[in-house]
Parts: structure tokens; C-alpha cells; sequence
């Protein structure tokens, strides 16, 4: 069973009812077709979780499973303390807000927002579905058609739509895939402040490193139907568990050199480096591109390939220790192919694999 920390509580957190989540070796097979593979996971109150991974991963299927969309063919999933394992989506007091927005266009914002709370035959469902509007910056837009949003607004809506249920677990399915980079980020970042102000337990799905590691207080990397690794975006990005996590979160060189417990060679080039519980003799060293640069001195490489890309220009360099990508700082000219050049490596940028 892997445990996720708490997060940092903020003065609502203190008082909300998030609840705590458990998976208990979940397991999710279509025929003879195993997608998810005997998951444990446990899901702290308050925290937002990201499920990373690439398609097919099984992460959508896990995400369909809490919610009550997917039957469990093995394991054990509980809410707030409580077995739900066997209950249907509507007695599992989740919401989960979709890839498609999923509005009715027949229906007004306000009435879209309001929809849930008239099925469970709320006292006052205008009200609060105004609130919850309010809450996620669209007060005075409860009169409008969908269609008349923006994307960005629409799904703003669908976000509100699913907190006005007041869920004890807000499920996320790649809510943002439909939406241009710039407002991508916007968003990202107001979902992000919403769940930490209210203090909700939240379960993320997505398929994009940068998203990931922007708004999740941990994030569980999968492969396969399995969990490659779990921890805080920043755990994963210098100190990934494998090449898998290495190679899928963020940009990565993975290159061939020696290490004796104090210094790593790469072939004629050494430099001083310590990692205690690092595999010593022939390894794989994580290089990331910002901990790259070029030098009068070091490892010999030729340019590939190079890529103006506005602040940074990006390098392609073949080298004895495998192939580099670098990130420079834009200069006057590209350097062109074939060109000679030395890098050098920032002994913190560095991380040697386990074995």
C-alpha cells in the first residue's frame, strides 16, 4: 500500500469534510484483457492526485472504477472509511467533471449547474447553483445558453456543475485536452486554487507531464495497468524511480558513464558527484537539458540538429555518452549542423538511475 503525504492544510481545509480514498489491490480486466493490475493506492484528505500516463495506461479506467462508471473485478475501493466497492456511482457522493464538458444545450448555465440538486430535490437549487457559478468566476452568466460560452467557460460550468453536489471526491477526466495551450494554463491554475481552497479531495487524469507537475500536491505515474511511481512532482522529476519515469516526465538524456562512489566518467570526462545508495560501475545517468551547457571544456559532441524556439534554441548533440538534448539560451545565430562543441554538466542536475 502506498501512502501519499497530506498537503499543506490552508484555513478552510481545517474545518471541510474531504475525504480520505483507498484502493486496495484494484484490479480491472475487459475479457482476457487486464487494464489495471492490482493497484494500492491511499489517498489523502485534502490532497490533489494526478494519475499520469500514457494511453491505455489504465489510468481513466482507475478513475471510472472510483467513480462508479467501471465494475471492480478484484479489490477493494473505499471513501471516507466507508466500502463502496459494490455501490452504484449515484451512492458513492462523487462528481466527476469530463473531457466533453457534457452540457445540455436545451438548459441555461444556471439550470445546467442546478440539474443534480433538483434530482435529489435540494430546498434551493437556484441558489446554490448560483453560488457555486460565483465560485468558480461566472455570476451573472446563469441566463445564457452554453453555446454562448466560451470553451473556457463552458468548462467552468461543468467544473461548477459538479461542486454545487458538495462531493466528499472530485474526479477529473483530462478536463483540459479540449482547450488551447494558453488557456490551458489559466485554467489549470483556477482548478488548482478552487480544490485548495475548499479543500476537496481531488483525483486528476491526464496525459500531459507539464499539467501534471503544475497542479497536483503528488502524482502517480502508470504503465501498463501498474504504478511505475508516486510522489511530489518534484521527486519525480529529479529523483525518477526508472528510465520509464525518467523518459515520460519531462524532457530527458539518459546517458552511458561510470561512477565509483565519488566521481561519474563520461568516457575521458569526470567530475565530482555523490549519490548516496546509487549503483555503481557501467550506469545510466538522468541529465536534464537545463542542467546542460556549453563549455570550452568537457564532453566532445557534434550538433545533430538545432531548433530556434524564441528564448531557448534547441540542440541535438551526439556525443560518445549517447545522444544530448540541450536548451541554451537563444544567441544571434543557430549554430549549424556539424558544428564541434563541450559540454558541461551541473553536478545537481544529475541523477543516476537504480539499478
Amino acid at each position: 500500500m502506498t501512502t501519499l503525504p497530506a498537503p499543506r492544510p490552508t484555513a478552510r481545509f481545517q474545518a471541510s469534510q474531504a475525504a480520505p480514498v483507498r484502493l486496495e489491490g484494484i484490479t480491472k480486466r475487459f475479457g482476457r484483457n487486464t487494464v489495471v493490475n492490482r493497484v494500492s493506492l491511499d489517498i489523502q484528505p485534502g490532497t490533489l492526485v494526478t494519475l499520469l500516463g500514457p494511453s491505455g495506461c489504465g489510468k481513466t479506467t482507475i478513475l471510472r472504477m472510483i467513480a462508479g462508471l467501471e465494475t471492480i473485478t478484484e479489490g477493494q475501493l473505499s471513501i471516507d472509511g466507508e466500502d463502496v466497492t459494490q455501490l452504484s456511482a449515484a451512492q458513492r457522493d462523487v462528481t466527476m467533471v469530463f473531457q466533453s464538458y457534457a452540457l445540455f444545450p436545451h438548459l441555461s448555465v444556471l439550470e445546467n449547474v442546478a440539474y443534480g440538486l433538483r434530482v435529489g430535490r435540494h430546498p434551493q437549487p437556484l441558489t446554490a447553483a448560483e453560488e457555486a457559478l460565483a465560485l468558480v468566476g461566472l455570476g451573472g452568466y446563469g441566463g445564457r445558453a452554453p453555446s454562448q460560452l466560451s470553451g473556457g467557460q463552458q468548462q467552468r460550468v461543468a467544473l461548477a456543475r459538479a461542486l454545487v453536489m458538495k462531493p466528499k471526491v472530485l474526479l477529473f477526466d483530462e478536463p483540459l485536452s479540449n482547450l488551447d495551450a494558453k488557456l490551458r494554463r489559466k485554467m489549470r491554475n483556477e482548478i488548482r486554487a478552487i480544490q485548495q481552497d475548499l479543500g476537496i479531495t481531488a483525483v486528476y487524469v491526464t496525459h500531459d507531464q507539464a499539467e501534471a507537475l503544475a497542479i497536483s500536491d503528488v502524482v502517480v505515474v502508470m504503465s501498463a495497468g501498474n504504478i511505475e511511481q508516486v510522489g511530489s512532482p518534484e521527486d519525480l522529476y529529479r529523483r525518477p524511480a526508472n528510465a520509464f519515469v525518467a523518459d515520460f516526465i519531462g524532457e530527458a538524456n539518459l546517458l552511458q558513464a561510470t561512477y565509483d562512489g565519488q566521481q561519474l566518467a563520461f568516457g575521458s570526462v569526470t567530475l565530482p558527484y555523490t549519490q548516496p545508495g546509487a549503483p555503481t560501475g557501467n550506469v545510466r545517468v538522468l541529465v536534464r537539458p537545463e542542467a546542460i551547457a556549453f563549455s570550452h571544456t568537457g564532453l566532445a559532441g557534434r550538433v545533430t540538429s538545432g531548433a530556434y524556439l524564441g528564448a531557448t534554441t534547441e540542440y541535438t548533440i551526439d556525443t560518445p555518452a549517447g545522444e544530448v538534448l540541450i536548451a541554451p539560451p537563444s544567441e544571434a545565430t543557430v549554430l549549424p549542423n556539424g558544428t564541434d562543441v563541450r559540454l558541461s554538466f551541473r553536478s545537481n542536475g544529475l541523477y543516476i538511475l537504480p539499478a
